[in-house]
């Protein structure tokens, strides 16, 4: 059993209108043969039960049946997932301000290249042609004493450029709800003043952890609807999904956290909370078989067992 993608712009989901919202079909299409230069293009209709093929004379074409495919899902074999809402990307927010910066940051680019490729003006000189290929030519500028020479350039206001540049990518930032990784400043902080930083990107994965999951666990439900042909007792529900974010965490101070916190709390919450451990079961395990480990070797090799075994011969 395997899985594939489905890119969005070649491909849709149909709901029922109820408040549930249960996926009723899914269409998707691509071109037959990408090898040539023929337009035909294959639909495929998944529903709960069958796989429907048609073949397309364009996107526009009448349809032409294929063929048709049961599968066993028990269920519209597709899991459909969306970045938020309103079912759009991160960067549709920003595009505007992305073309801005870009604009600006172009815009700086040519004026320093227009300063490059400046004119050289010359004051009071009465010079020729061939005059003033010499001069380019040996580097050397031959004016009279009253004469003067210099760039026309363009002027530009660097401070205002770079003050827009900052506020842009400022904005950019804060309406993604995204801190700047790449700040130093950002990651010379304490965790208490990271977490409050990161209080709106929390809140936006979240959402998107939330419907992740739900994602998850319907492709995981289709997948038990197949082992449980085989007499299978695969429950869906019996599987966790656990996301880690990948984000710096300050250790020392959870470790500050737990040796604080022992004798009022569990050993098992006090060792959930540390980020290197995956499974806090196994490591409650491990710890109690390290005691009874050193239990056994003090006690077997310490003074007071060796005098008794004396006593005892």
């Amino acid at each position: 059993m395997r899985y594939s993608q489905v890119n969005p712009t070649s491909g849709f989901a149909i709901y029922d209108n109820t408040l549930d919202c249960e996926l009723l079909y899914f269409v998707r299409w691509y071109k037959e043969n990408t090898l040539d230069e023929s337009n035909d293009y294959i639909i495929e209709v998944y529903s709960a039960f069958e796989k429907i093929r048609y073949r397309s004379a364009g996107l526009g074409g009448a349809l032409t049946h294929i063929d048709n495919e049961q599968h066993y899902f028990k269920d519209v074999p597709v899991s459909v997932f969306y970045l938020n809402e309103n079912e759009e990307n991160i960067f549709n927010s920003i595009i505007t301000l992305n073309d801005a910066y870009n604009e600006l940051q172009s815009s700086e680019i040519d004026d320093f290249n227009a300063w490059v490729d400046a004119y050289l003006v010359l004051k009071g000189v009465d010079a020729e042609t061939d005059d003033i290929a010499a001069m380019k030519e040996n580097r050397v500028l031959v004016l009279p004493s009253d004469a003067s020479a210099e760039w026309l350039t363009k002027n530009a206001n660097d401070t205002q450029i770079v003050n827009m540049l900052d506020n842009i990518k400022k904005n950019i930032f804060k309406v993604t709800a995204c801190p700047d990784m790449a700040d130093e400043n950002f990651l010379a902080q304490s965790g208490t003043a990271l977490a409050y930083k990161l209080v709106g990107f929390e809140n936006v994965a979240s959402g998107i952890v939330a419907r992740f999951t739900k994602a998850l666990q319907r492709r995981i439900e289709l997948i038990c609807n197949v082992l449980n042909l085989k007499a299978s007792e695969a429950v869906w529900r019996d599987i966790n999904i656990n996301f880690v974010r990948n984000l710096p965490v300050n250790i020392t101070e959870t470790i500050q956290l737990v040796n604080n916190l022992k004798g009022s709390v569990s050993d098992a919450t006090l060792i959930s909370q540390l980020p290197f451990i995956d499974d806090v079961n196994a490591e409650l395990e491990a710890l109690q078989k390290q005691k009874q480990d050193n239990i056994a070797l003090y006690s077997f090799g310490s003074p007071a067992s060796g005098a008794e075994d004396e006593e005892e011969a």
